[in-house]
């Protein structure tokens, strides 16, 4: 039964995809003055807290504007989204406390990605997202971006959020965003045929 539910989960995402930006986008283009956070890097790889939506689709908000718990020892309270940064960094996003949610993840209205699949079942497990990011029972992400402007915003995802609550994000710096391998297999081939070509006319 997971498994299909799991399966359900994936291939809904697939269409949600494009429907959910091109509606975020829109949103974008008629709202004024919209709220935004410039966030930094935290010492001792500390996390932002902030505040998941109890309603699907909805976006999350920051602490300091919707009830939150006290937060982990390792975390400080987010301020309102977007939340704003500039650079190459690495984005970890992690629910706690109760398990079963999942979040859409937009960087300037464009979504990059989602967090894994989880169920509702457990309750009270972890506050420290430090211990949640590692326990697979609980949906988490993390998420390579590159050089430029970023604008973090987190929405719940339709097809499985149903308690909202408590989730943490933070971003790392990186040196550099990884080519694949593959891309430089591809490359290297491109230059054999290349030089192939230039043969054969010689």
């Amino acid at each position: 039964m997971l498994f299909f539910k799991e399966m359900e989960y994936r291939n809904m995402n697939k269409l949600k995809a494009t429907v959910a930006t091109v509606t975020y986008a829109l949103i974008l283009s008629n709202s004024a003055n919209v709220p935004a956070s410039q966030i930094s890097v935290l010492a001792n790889d500390f996390w932002y807290n902030f505040a998941a939506s109890r309603i699907a689709e909805g976006e999350a908000t920051g602490c300091l504007v919707n009830t939150c718990l006290t937060p982990a020892p390792n975390s400080i309270f987010a301020d309102l989204p977007s939340w704003d940064f500039t650079g190459a960094h690495r984005l970890d996003v992690t629910d706690a406390f109760d398990t079963g949610d999942i979040f859409d993840i937009y960087d300037n209205g464009v979504l990059i990605g989602t967090t894994s699949f989880s169920t509702v079942g457990a309750f009270d497990r972890y506050l420290n997202p430090d211990d949640a990011m590692l326990d697979t029972a609980y949906s988490s992400g993390s998420f390579l971006l590159g050089e430029g402007n970023h604008s973090i915003t987190i929405f719940n995802n339709i097809e499985t959020t149903q308690l909202g609550g408590t989730a943490y994000f933070r971003i790392s710096e990186v040196s550099a965003i990884p080519v694949p391998a593959a891309v430089w297999l591809f490359g290297s081939g491109l230059i054999g045929l290349a030089g192939i070509a230039r043969r054969k006319k010689a």
